[in-house]
């Protein structure tokens, strides 16, 4: 697993996996570069790599110190790395984060 830190990377990250979604994050008429900035300084955001190429990523949200959870808010994984167990993976990342940021359960946006 790998996290994205920097907006230029979440953005290609948003871009390319625009279409995954339904609708797609576009179309809903979310700006991408105003989203991955968002992302960036609020949200946790790793990615699950095979064959060196970004299978999946998931995004969530945990620095509110006051809440004693965090909450997914994306996870995508491309239509060829599906079956593969990569959501799974990423899941797992995300609840590992989770405990050792002290926080007591997962909830999804």
């Amino acid at each position: 697993m790998e996290e994205i830190t920097d907006q230029l990377n979440m953005y290609q990250l948003l871009t390319v996996f625009d279409s995954v979604f339904s609708p797609s994050l576009s179309e809903d008429s979310i700006d991408l570069k105003q989203y991955a900035e968002k992302l960036i300084n609020d949200a946790v955001t790793y990615v699950a790599k095979e064959d060196n190429e970004v299978a999946g990523f998931i995004t969530f949200y945990a620095s509110d110190e006051k809440l004693e959870h965090s909450f997914i808010t994306l996870l995508a994984v491309l239509p060829k790395y599906q079956g593969r167990k990569t959501a799974q993976a990423l899941i797992n990342q995300c609840v590992q984060t989770t405990i050792t940021m002290g926080k007591k359960e997962i909830k999804l946006e």
